[in-house]
């Protein structure tokens, strides 16, 4: 782990790993229907996504260097128990960011 932070007053949290190349964030949930919100998005963005899977729940999954400015990184976000995780990188590909995720979300 290379850095934390937390903003108590927003109830978010942040890992940093890999000196920086694997970020992992996490707040309260906002969306009441995860899998509806993925979809627009994939629907709307120009970057490449999908819907997919963490651990059985809806995943937005982003392709990195698939935006118009061919620039973004890759990123999977999932609602966990209420808890939005966002886990993103610019080094690591989205399947990387998946297995990252799957381990986050396996039931303990």
């Amino acid at each position: 782990m290379t850095a934390t932070w937390v903003v108590a007053s927003r109830q978010q949290a942040a890992l940093v790993f890999d000196q920086g190349s694997l970020t992992i964030t996490m707040d309260p949930a906002a969306y009441q229907d995860p899998k509806r919100e993925y979809q627009a998005f994939v629907a709307e963005d120009n970057a490449q996504s999908c819907v997919g899977q963490v651990e059985g729940l809806p995943a937005l999954v982003i392709s990195p260097d698939t935006d118009c400015g061919q620039s973004n990184p890759a990123w999977v976000e999932f609602d966990l128990n209420r808890i939005d995780i966002n886990v993103y990188s610019a080094g690591y590909s989205d399947d990387q960011l998946l297995d990252v995720a799957d381990s986050m979300a396996q039931p303990t």
